[in-house]
Order: C-alpha cells, then sequence, then structure tokens
C-alpha cells in the first residue's frame, strides 16, 4: 500500500476533513504507539507501514516499551495533536 493510499483510508475511516488532518492523526498515534512498544516491535511494524510513516515510527522508538493503557494512550495522543496545526 502506498502513502496516500494508507492516509485516504485513515482519512475514510475516520472521517476526517483532510488528507493532511489525517496524515497528522497518524503520524501522533505512531508516535506515541512507539513509547508503548518495544523497539523490536516498533521495527517490525515499521518495516510494513509505508515510507515516510515506517521511518516516522523507527525514529521515534523507545529504548524501553513503556506500560500504559488506553487512557493515558489517548491522552498522549491528544497531547502531540495540541502541538501540530492542520
Amino acid at each position: 500500500m502506498q502513502h496516500h493510499e494508507f492516509l485516504a483510508r485513515v482519512r475514510e475511516l475516520g472521517e476526517y476533513k483532510s488528507q493532511d488532518e489525517a496524515a497528522a492523526v497518524t503520524e501522533a498515534v505512531l508516535t506515541v504507539l512507539a513509547q508503548r512498544i518495544n523497539p523490536g516491535e516498533a521495527d517490525d511494524l515499521a518495516s510494513q507501514l509505508p515510507e515516510p510513516l515506517g521511518q516516522k515510527l523507527t525514529e521515534a522508538k523507545a529504548q524501553q516499551a513503556e506500560n500504559f493503557g488506553i487512557q493515558e494512550f489517548n491522552r498522549r495522543v491528544a497531547e502531540v495533536m495540541s502541538l501540530v496545526v492542520v
């Protein structure tokens, strides 16, 4: 799947207004996910994502996975999104 196809699908499923908004949300989710999963899992997932998303995940990966639940995950994504101008 190509990058633009991936974002089009995110846009469709998330009912986002634009491709830019879908890209911002995707990058925020990957940034937080990279903190939650171990480095090996991040590398495995990154290899399956279209570029530049795979690279974004690889760059954001932590030395060691943090243990946090869905509420904290959502809070962190919202925090990252608050720093993004779409």
